[in-house]
C-alpha cells in the first residue's frame, strides 16, 4: 500500500475546520437561547458558552491555517487540542446548568 505524503495534514486541517463550523453553529444556538431566556443567569451562562465557542472557533481556524501553510514544519498541536477540550467541557457544563435551570 502506497501512502500519500501530506494527506495526513490535509485531513487534520479539514477536521479543525469542521470543529470550527460546529463551534459556530453551537454558539449561535446558545445566543438564541440567551435571547429567549426569561432567567438572567441562564442568559449569562448561554452568552459565556457562546463566547467560549468563539475562542474554540478562533483556535480551530488558526490551527487549520497553520497546517495548510507550513508544509511539514508544524507542531503537534497539543496545546490547541488541550485548550479546545477544556473549553468544550466548560461549555458542556454551562449548557447543563442552563438546561437544568429551564427544567425547574
Amino acid at each position: 500500500m502506497i501512502a500519500d505524503r501530506g494527506l495526513q495534514a490535509e485531513r487534520t486541517a479539514l477536521s479543525w475546520l469542521r470543529t470550527a463550523v460546529a463551534a459556530m453553529a453551537n454558539a449561535l444556538l446558545l445566543v438564541r437561547t440567551a435571547l429567549v431566556a426569561d432567567r438572567p443567569p441562564a442568559a449569562v451562562l448561554a452568552l459565556a458558552g457562546a463566547a467560549a465557542l468563539g475562542i474554540v472557533t478562533a483556535i480551530a481556524l488558526r490551527r487549520n491555517r497553520i497546517l495548510h501553510n507550513r508544509r511539514g514544519r508544524w507542531t503537534d498541536g497539543r496545546r490547541a487540542v488541550a485548550l479546545v477540550a477544556w473549553t468544550i467541557a466548560a461549555v458542556a457544563v454551562c449548557a447543563l446548568v442552563v438546561g437544568w435551570s429551564w427544567a425547574r
